[in-house]
């Protein structure tokens, strides 16, 4: 037994009939939808997300002479970042009261670089320095969650790292 079909109005009847001619005549093309979502959502992805990259993490003390002199524990880090347009290294080293950063930015134009650090004891702290030609360093930085801000004087927005722990 079919059920009684409903009954369309004016309008919904004339639009009803247009759905059905355009898919029939240009139907939506398989994997349209996918692709529209996938575009959509990668609009603009190197601005939000920035490419990290571990260049090198070296675990060994440097400038040891001695295992009496472990407990200093001296580490390096190497970390690259990149928008594509932009790229800044990372060294990482210290002892363990606090890291010193050394960048490089290249191109090698003028940039204001910010450093962020949330650190562990709760208060955030906030290095700044102007680049001009494309090296830079923190010789202190507290441990905790940093991130690195690059502000170039003609760009409207900053070049921003994800965030990292040192």
């Amino acid at each position: 037994m079919n059920p009684t079909p409903q009954r369309r109005t004016g309008d919904e009847e004339l639009f009803a009939q247009l759905r059905e001619l355009w898919s029939e005549a240009d139907p939506v093309p398989t994997g349209l939808v996918e692709t529209m979502i996938a575009a959509v959502a990668s609009e603009d992805l190197d601005l939000e997300y920035e490419l990290l990259t571990v260049v090198t993490r070296a675990d060994e003390l440097a400038g040891a002479r001695s295992p009496a002199t472990e407990s200093v524990e001296r580490l390096t880090s190497t970390l690259e970042f990149s928008s594509g347009q932009m790229t800044v290294l990372l060294r990482i080293s210290g002892r363990a009261g606090a890291r010193r950063i050394d960048g490089w930015v290249t191109p090698a134009e003028p940039v204001t670089v910010r450093l962020a650090v949330q650190r562990w004891d709760g208060d955030p702290e906030e290095l700044v320095v102007e680049v001009t030609d494309g090296r830079f360093s923190f010789p202190s930085v507290p441990h905790g969650l940093v991130r690195v801000w690059l502000t170039v004087p003609e760009a409207s927005k900053p070049f921003a790292t994800p965030l990292f722990e040192i």
